[in-house]
């Protein structure tokens, strides 16, 4: 009898170690990236995705604008705007936002969660580079590339 606990132990404990493996090896989505570059600002947005669909889980936007860009503008007039916008950006579900400050421009990263995201709240804002209104995680790949295609933006080819 104890060699068939010690046996049934042994196999529990293997099916364990199998099972924390495997959930380790699962393969991590997709991601695809764009560029724009405009005068002395430059946007790079990178896509997280499902492999299969193409249905877009997560959206990250690194935004870098020098001040200058903002013409007839001081600097403490662009830090205030600037903050209220992000402030406003960080109190909608399933978006993260934050902005550094540095001598010379912005850096601000803006990170939506396609899966918890209010969509209500987040069409309120008018969005650079999607035309539609979002009404659900319904938005593929294929829908954005196009988007940032026709607006300027350069695939970013991965490296290898």
């Amino acid at each position: 009898m104890r060699k068939l606990k010690n046996i049934l132990l042994l196999f529990s404990m293997l099916f364990v170690i199998l099972l924390a493996s495997a959930c380790s090896m699962k393969k991590e989505n997709p991601t695809k990236s764009y560029e724009l570059l405009i005068n002395d600002s430059k946007v790079v947005i990178t896509y997280t995705y499902t492999e299969k669909e193409e249905k877009v889980l997560k959206e990250k936007v690194k935004s870098t604008f020098k001040y200058s860009s903002y013409s007839g503008l001081k600097e403490n007039e662009i830090k205030k705007i600037v903050n209220e916008v992000v402030g406003k950006i960080q109190a909608i579900d399933g978006i993260k936002a934050s902005v550094e400050f540095k001598d010379d421009g912005i850096i601000e990263d803006i990170e939506l969660d396609f899966e918890k995201l209010d969509y209500k709240k987040s069409n309120e804002f008018n969005r650079l580079y999607f035309t539609g209104e979002l009404k659900s995680n319904n938005v593929t790949l294929k829908e954005m590339e196009t988007q940032l295609l026709q607006m300027g933006f350069k695939k970013i080819e991965e490296k290898k």
